[in-house]
């Protein structure tokens, strides 16, 4: 039974600051593949010339591909946006109790507390990279082999279809830079299996041993679950389970492979981890793996769970996939502000603070000029705003009057995304706070 820990959330929005606090981090286990598994508003300031349309998107601002191929692996696009990470204590317990009487609190607290993440857009693979694909790297010159001591995987071509098992991290990241990609970070991978809502497994709320491949009846080990058969002593071909795949379709993200990602591990980060693409710590002793294997029981193959690992441990449990992020949209003429002129709406937040915020853009806005007003009610706040910058799809804007009634002067920027909303950023001495925006008129 892996030994889990206790994590909250700060961020400072608006001269607003929320107190941190932290519970005792337990003491943990690393497993081998032989052991078990473990307001009112102020009038918002005018400007002229005003004049609202209903612009459309700029040909040169091209949605990105729903999938993509790259070299041999398909990756699947997991939208911008926030979803939320980590677990619930009282029904984490509860959920331990439904397969152990050996359940507490403090084997999760690594999970603790669930806190809302937003991400920028990103591939996942649909699959764990396999031994075919790994081959081609090492062919390439690019990747080690993988370490054949006890491996009957890698060289036989019956197991090319199955999760390349036997490297390290290092082997892991090395290979998908080959690829152009990149291991995914903790939070990416976790958006990846659950979704935007808090799914205790990739399919569902419930557990599913038809869905995975876990410890069941073929498992050689004493704390194998006989109540289910997914066919496998060991490893499966990748996407063996079609009825398991996550909301965005990935496959295997429970069970099969442990999958290295990119973060440190840090059994309290979740209490200091930004609210906008964390990438975990700087530096640690071990990495994070996620998913859970094939010789794992049904508790530890869940969205949430985390493991930490030596980095440079070898065996038949560790693989991985790989992430990428979208290449940036460009066109050779900068966009003009035309392309945002309107009305847009939506709620911004920073930790735990939400707000409602209405912005307005002028047309022909350029360089410098007065651009368009803003509207906070809940602050209260509001203003005129400057164009100080364009660059490709991005708008970089300074608030001219936020000080005093609306606090301390910021950097704003909007940037049009591709499928037509705006993700607006604020920055400023008290930390970040963003949303994405809707036109509405």
């Amino acid at each position: 039974m892996k030994v889990k820990r206790f994590i909250p959330f700060v961020l400072v929005l608006l001269g607003i600051s929320s107190v941190m606090c932290r519970m005792l981090t337990p003491e943990e286990t690393v497993l081998e593949s032989t052991l078990e598994p473990s307001t009112t508003p102020l009038p918002p300031a005018t400007f002229s010339p005003v004049t609202l349309t209903n612009t459309p998107l700029p040909p040169t601002a091209t949605p990105y591909p729903p999938t993509i191929v790259q070299k041999g692996a398909e990756m699947v696009l997991v939208p911008a946006g926030e979803f939320a990470m980590g677990s619930d204590m009282d029904g984490i317990l509860a959920e331990c109790q439904k397969y152990s009487d050996n359940c507490s609190q403090n084997y999760f607290m690594d999970e603790y507390p669930p806190h809302q993440v937003y991400l920028d857009a990103y591939y996942m693979d649909v699959y764990e990279v396999t031994n075919a694909l790994y081959a081609e790297c090492v062919a390439a010159g690019e990747c080690d082999l993988p370490s054949l001591a006890d491996n009957k995987y890698y060289d036989d071509p019956i197991y090319a279809d199955h999760p390349v098992v036997y490297v390290d991290w290092v082997d892991a990241s090395a290979y998908c830079k080959w690829r152009g990609g990149r291991l995914p970070t903790e939070a990416e991978w976790e958006k990846a299996a659950r979704g935007e809502t808090p799914l205790i497994f990739p399919w569902g709320d419930d557990f599913e041993g038809d869905l995975v491949n876990f410890c069941d009846k073929n498992c050689k080990f004493d704390w194998a679950n006989k109540d289910y058969d997914d066919g496998y002593p060991n490893l499966a071909p990748v996407g063996s389970f079609p009825g398991g795949v996550s909301p965005y379709g990935l496959s295997d993200m429970a069970g099969n492979a442990w999958e290295w990602v990119a973060d440190w591990y840090d059994s309290e980060y979740y209490s200091v981890s930004p609210s906008s693409n964390p990438g975990g710590p700087n530096a640690g002793e071990y990495r994070v793996l996620r998913g859970g294997t094939w010789n794992d029981l049904n508790f530890s193959v869940r969205t949430a769970d985390r493991f930490r690992y030596d980095p440079s441990v070898l065996n038949d449990l560790i693989g991985f996939r790989c992430a990428s992020s979208p290449a940036a949209t460009t066109s050779n003429e900068p966009l003009t502000a035309d392309a945002i002129a309107g009305v847009w709406s939506g709620s911004a937040s920073g930790g735990s603070f939400t707000f409602q915020i209405t912005i307005t853009i002028s047309t022909s806005c350029t360089i410098d000029s007065v651009c368009g007003s803003f509207d906070i009610p809940a602050i209260p706040c509001s203003g005129t705003f400057t164009l100080n910058g364009i660059s490709d799809t991005t708008y970089h804007f300074q608030a001219g009057n936020k000080r005093g009634s609306c606090g301390e002067a910021v950097s704003d920027t909007l940037t049009l995304l591709p499928d037509g909303t705006l993700l607006y950023v604020s920055k400023g001495d008290f930390g970040e706070s963003r949303g994405v925006l809707q036109r509405i008129e």
